[in-house]
């Protein structure tokens, strides 16, 4: 509920006369922040930069295929900068804009639209921003893994809040980003919060080696052959190759017929020699549970491969909500296969419930499961499955489809070998989202008086370690 007015103390009057900056739960946060008994500065006296960037487009540049990283506020993201959706720009308009070249640990923050969003760039390589984000180059005097781990924390997320202004399109300018309220602690604590960020980047940068690694492994299965999303729809074929009960002309464009003919004379085979569907059913009357947690098609991340359930009562159950999850099994859309909505499901998703429009695979090891699901994620299977949909607006296949993917022949330790990199992979993008989360929640309980600061200075509390990281993985591996 919004109070109609709120009565405020002379102290509480800072440079703003505008109603909502003396929301209560402001007042509330300003006051929590000045309490929590460490050095309190402005952020503008533990810099020493604050720019922002361009957009190259407003001059008639454009972007192009390689050059300099261009960051916008779409590439912020978990923290760090996220480059799958990544611009480039010419040398000459990274040259121009001097203002806005980044260097290794600077922050970045989101002025426009949605504010507040703030990540590290922890690259060496050169890159630029748009006008949408703001530069904020550390000083000596704060540790920059520890600036984005408070930066993200409830209390400075709302003291962002506070300093904006508008309506629908929110923002914020340099003067309000300079008086944002920033927790000085002692060295020693800053290294300690600015430590599990600086090992969630390493956990990062080690999934994404891994996963690059994977990636060509499995472009090197697909070499040559001829993938293409070409329309052209003249085919002969033999009566042998008709696929009954299909005669439409869609099933025998040629970007189909002449993919699976590459497919059947290079070494693949059907997924069906070491896949099967399940058959395992849900039924809501049989549970004694009052809640279960139901997986819908959009729940897939795409992108990441990540499962999201709804948790919902059993006594609102949709008609849809019939098939058991068990670990590792392969969650695959059957709607749409174009959008690769295919994910491999974790061991905490045990006893979960997923929509009858996934087809749900099982696999003898999780190892099989993961290197599966990133064959199915190819073009080469999507370009198999799409031959096989009904309906224009809205593409649907059949389960049993799947099993008909002509998929890459190889031994079972080289699945072994890629699935259980792709199982890392997993695992270490997890404990890079667990260190930033208590990275977070380590500056909250700094705030709120909760962190044990005598332990961490005294040494007896130490952050995790590489080591920590390699050991865990390997034990989660082995379970």
């Amino acid at each position: 509920m919004n109070p109609i007015y709120t009565w405020i103390v002379s102290d509480d009057l800072i440079d703003r006369i505008d109603a909502l900056f003396y929301h209560p739960k402001y007042i509330v946060n300003h006051h929590t922040i000045l309490n929590c008994g460490h050095k309190i500065k402005n952020l503008e006296n533990v810099i020493d930069y604050l720019s922002k960037g361009e957009t190259p487009l407003w001059k008639g540049d454009s972007y192009i295929d390689n050059g300099i990283y261009f960051i916008r506020g779409v590439n912020l993201n978990q923290w760090f900068v996220n480059f799958s959706e990544i611009a480039m720009i010419s040398e000459i308009v990274h040259s121009r804009m001097k203002r806005s070249q980044l260097r290794k640990n600077d922050i970045l923050m989101t002025m426009a639209g949605t504010i507040g969003t703030v990540a590290i760039y922890v690259h060496d390589q050169p890159a630029n921003i748009n006008q949408a984000i703001a530069l904020i180059r550390p000083s000596s005097v704060i540790d920059p893994t520890y600036l984005i781990a408070y930066m993200n924390s409830l209390y400075c997320q709302r003291s962002i809040e506070r300093r904006g202004s508008g309506g629908v399109q929110k923002n914020i300018d340099f003067h309000e980003i300079r008086k944002i309220p920033i927790v000085v602690p002692l060295d020693s604590i800053q290294s300690y919060i600015g430590s599990k960020v600086r090992l969630a980047e390493t956990c990062r940068e080690e999934a994404l080696f891994l996963k690059n690694q994977v990636q060509k492994e499995i472009a090197s299965f697909y070499f040559k052959a001829p993938i293409t999303t070409s329309q052209k729809n003249i085919s002969t074929l033999d009566a042998k190759d008709l696929d009954n009960p299909r005669i439409d002309a869609w099933h025998y464009l040629p970007r189909f017929t002449n993919l699976k003919q590459w497919l059947k004379q290079s070494d693949f085979i059907l997924l069906k020699k070491i896949a099967h569907i399940s058959t395992e059913k849900w039924n809501p009357k049989n549970t004694e549970s009052t809640t279960f947690h139901y997986v819908e098609i959009a729940g897939i991340d795409q992108t990441s491969g990540s499962i999201i359930a709804k948790e919902i009562l059993v006594k609102d159950a949709p008609g849809r909500a019939r098939q058991l999850i068990r670990p590792f099994d392969i969650i695959a859309s059957t709607v749409r296969p174009n959008r690769k909505a295919i994910a491999v499901a974790r061991k905490t998703m045990d006893g979960w419930v997923a929509s009858t429009g996934f087809c749900i695979l099982r696999f003898n090891s999780p190892e099989d499961a993961y290197f599966i699901a990133e064959i199915l994620r190819h073009d080469a299977s999507t370009e198999q499955l799409m031959r096989w949909n009904t309906g224009a607006a809205y593409p649907a296949i059949e389960n049993n489809v799947f099993l008909k993917v002509l998929i890459p022949n190889v031994s079972i330790e080289d699945r072994k070998n890629i699935g259980g990199n792709l199982i890392k992979h997993d695992l270490l993008i997890d404990i890079s989202k667990e260190l930033i989360e208590e990275a977070k929640s380590d500056v909250e309980k700094l705030i709120e008086g909760k962190l044990d600061t005598e332990g961490i200075i005294s040494g007896c509390i130490k952050a995790p370690t590489w080591e920590d990281i390699e050991f865990q993985i390997e034990n989660d591996v082995k379970g």
